[in-house]
């Protein structure tokens, strides 16, 4: 059902707060959103989530901000991949399925790549042309 999908409030809140943190027009800093970019870009993914969970900390502390990135990625990355792998395992069983994601969502132990895996798929990677390794 569509009321199992919904994140629980808390959950909610977290992915809110940490986007309008870094993406509050005052805080915006020169050159703010190409490094954010640049890094995505590179592949460069855990230092970009921990230059993105670092924005919040001048917001809320340490410890709450902490507490808001875990529970962002708890619901944005874990759940959400979940969900979207039960959707996508009769798209992979007819074969010849393109999935579309976030970088975000492929590595890790809870992310598609691993999900994908444990299913007993072979999963390789392509680099693209300027692409780092």
């Amino acid at each position: 059902s569509v009321e199992a999908r919904l994140a629980p409030a808390e959950n909610a809140r977290a992915a809110l707060i940490t986007y309008a943190g870094y993406l509050a027009p005052a805080a915006i800093e020169p050159g703010l959103r190409e490094t954010a970019f640049a890094l995505y870009l590179q592949g460069r993914l855990a230092e970009m989530d921990m230059w993105s969970d670092s924005e919040l900390i001048p917001l809320l502390g340490e410890e709450e901000s902490r507490k808001i990135a875990d529970l962002t990625t708890a619901y944005l990355i874990v759940e959400r991949n979940s969900i979207f792998f039960e959707g996508a395992k009769p798209l992979l069983a007819a074969g010849d399925a393109v999935l579309v994601m976030g970088a975000s969502h492929l590595p890790g132990e809870t992310g598609f790549i691993e999900l994908l895996r444990q299913e007993g798929y072979e999963v390789e990677r392509v680099l693209l042309a300027g692409e780092e390794p």
